[in-house]
């Protein structure tokens, strides 16, 4: 979305489709397959928000597709620290000096901001921070049923963190990566929170500069008809 920002026009009308269409579009009516090879027909894999919003209609979309759910022990400090992290996503959308800048940024960050709204509001039911964090937990849950609900065993890897590439590499059918000398390469790690927030800052710093350049022209053109009327009169 950040690459292409029509992208987020799509996903947009994708939540329209399952969330206030009234049943019109359900799991494996024909516009979800169109739709979805027009937002991701060049991506090989998919991952995380948006996509995840819709697992049933991929699901029904490409019915060959693997699955990979990355599992974390309910309850359990993995289950921290995905709150953590995924806490750092839900302030950040709630705060409010961003959603100023999208009203401030309307053609970059105002899209990507709605495309988060209608996430928050359509799969987490939440339009403050506080319902966010509440909710975020249940739903959380709610989502790892419905994906093993929907795929059958030998589509699905129930991968752990920490088992590294064997388990990948077998059920995609790839080679274990490897550098020059043979030795298997190290599996990626990053804190998340920290990542996240790195992002939302560096995200930040461009709308500034943005919704700064929207305002400056703003003003000129007030100025100029204010100076056009002067002149007139």
């Amino acid at each position: 979305m950040f690459g292409n920002v029509r992208d987020c026009d799509m996903w947009v009308e994708a939540h329209r489709a399952k969330y206030h269409s009234n049943g019109l579009h359900p799991p494996g009516d024909p516009f979800w397959r169109r739709h979805f090879d027009q937002l991701l027909g060049h991506c090989g894999a998919v991952t995380d928000a948006p996509c995840s919003t819709f697992a049933a209609e991929l699901l029904a979309a490409y019915p060959d597709a693997k699955v990979i759910v990355v599992s974390r022990p309910a309850g359990g400090l993995d289950m921290e620290r995905w709150f953590d992290s995924f806490s750092v996503i839900l302030r950040g959308h709630f705060a409010l000096m961003l959603r100023v800048l999208s009203v401030l940024d309307p053609t970059w960050y105002g899209r990507i901001h709605a495309v988060g709204t209608a996430w928050m509001e359509d799969q987490l039911k939440a339009f403050n921070l506080e319902q966010a964090l509440q909710n975020a937990p249940g739903v959380y849950e709610r989502y790892y049923e419905e994906v093993r609900r929907l795929v059958p065993e030998e589509r699905r890897l129930e991968y752990r963190l920490g088992e590294g590439w064997a388990p990948l590499c077998k059920f995609v059918g790839k080679d274990i990566p490897r550098g020059e000398d043979g030795a298997e390469v190290p599996f990626p790690h990053k804190n998340e929170s920290q990542s996240l927030q790195k992002a939302f800052e560096e995200m930040g710093t461009k709308v500034v500069k943005r919704a700064a350049r929207n305002v400056a022209g703003v003003v000129f053109a007030a100025a100029v008809a204010w100076a056009s009327w002067l002149i007139a009169t």
